[in-house]
């Protein structure tokens, strides 16, 4: 893909500005041709996965290990053509290295794909109940359960408060990837207060995020930094505070604590976590300040017109200074090689 990009590139006029995403894996590599292609351009690097290190975390390959010092040298040298790179939080930005202190840093958030116009809502009673049953408290997992995602916090988590709660308080697993099967595969019988759901169309997105009353979101030690999981905003947009599982270090651990906006479970603890969902359970105003809270810190922080306003004032700002030094150096030229 990214062969046919630079193919594509090569007949086009040059830009004033380029930004470019994690999406294929080392994409921004094009960044090495670009800058020679259109020296005057101002690329910006939007970093949503960071290569190599995504691959490192990931283990499935003995071979890739023997490519990552390569890997990491041919990145390193694609962020010094940036003059900004974009990462989705500190933890991820510690990890970055463009190598050159002229680089703009900058912390731009994925906003979320829908976003009810007055939230928090009441759940559809007809989805509340095919995902929960009649359980008086829904906890949602909502999306990909890859390799960054763990689902074995939560089915421990479900085994207790069963023993607690008995079916009061329901899991629900509307998710894809390969977590999704190793999840199936752990379950047993007697895990009835487990629930899992198809993955949902976009078309129904809204309605199954609000169907539940928290949203459960994971990240597995190793990957902290390298992605910070997109359903954090989609959650937050819905008004649902999260049930966090995950490094105490990670952006959205760091989130949850600055904004009030969820629990570290592994802060808390199996037992605190159980009191946590039984106090919820029996008092609807705490819950619904905790998702009124969620909604408020979305729209402060993390909405779409927020975000819009600030990558316009960034890339306004890089063009400016870009085509500011371009002049100057023009007149530098001018004063050495007078006519």
């Amino acid at each position: 893909m990214i062969g046919a990009w630079l193919a594509s590139a090569r007949s086009l006029s040059p830009f004033d500005a380029v930004v470019l995403g994690s999406d294929p894996a080392f994409a921004p590599l094009l960044f090495l041709p670009l800058r020679r292609m259109w020296p005057n351009a101002v690329l910006t690097h939007w970093c949503y996965d960071v290569y190599p290190d995504a691959i490192a975390a990931d283990r499935s390959s003995p071979l890739s290990r023997w490519l990552l010092p390569a890997a990491r040298a041919l990145m390193e040298n694609a962020y010094r053509q940036c003059n900004a790179i974009v990462d989705l939080g500190p933890r991820m930005r510690a990890r970055l290295t463009p190598g050159d202190a002229s680089v703009v840093r900058e912390t731009l958030v994925p906003w979320a794909l829908t976003v009810p116009a007055v939230s928090p809502r009441n759940p559809d009673p007809v989805i509340r109940r095919q995902l929960f049953g009649e359980a008086e408290l829904g906890l949602l997992y909502s999306g990909t359960l890859g390799r960054a995602h763990d689902f074995t916090p939560f089915l421990k988590l479900a085994r207790a408060s069963r023993e607690r709660s008995g079916d009061r308080v329901a899991f629900c697993f509307a998710s894809r990837g390969q977590g999704t099967a190793d999840l199936l595969r752990s379950l047993e019988p007697s895990d009835t207060n487990v629930r899992i759901a198809p993955f949902g169309a976009e078309s129904a997105l809204l309605d199954r995020l609000e169907s539940a009353d928290v949203h459960l979101l994971s990240l597995r030690e190793e990957w902290s930094g390298i992605v910070v999981p997109s359903k954090f905003f989609g959650s937050l947009a819905v008004g649902r505070p999260v049930l966090y599982a995950g490094p105490g270090d990670s952006d959205v651990a760091h989130w949850i604590r600055a904004l009030d906006v969820g629990w570290d479970s592994g802060a808390l603890g199996i037992n605190g976590v159980l009191d946590l969902l039984n106090e919820l359970r029996s008092s609807p105003e705490l819950l619904k300040t905790a998702q009124a809270r969620a909604r408020a810190a979305y729209d402060r922080h993390f909405g779409k017109d927020r975000g819009i306003d600030r990558w316009d004032s960034l890339l306004r700002n890089l063009v400016a200074a870009r085509g500011a030094a371009s002049a100057g150096q023009a007149a530098e030229r001018e004063i050495a090689e007078p006519g």
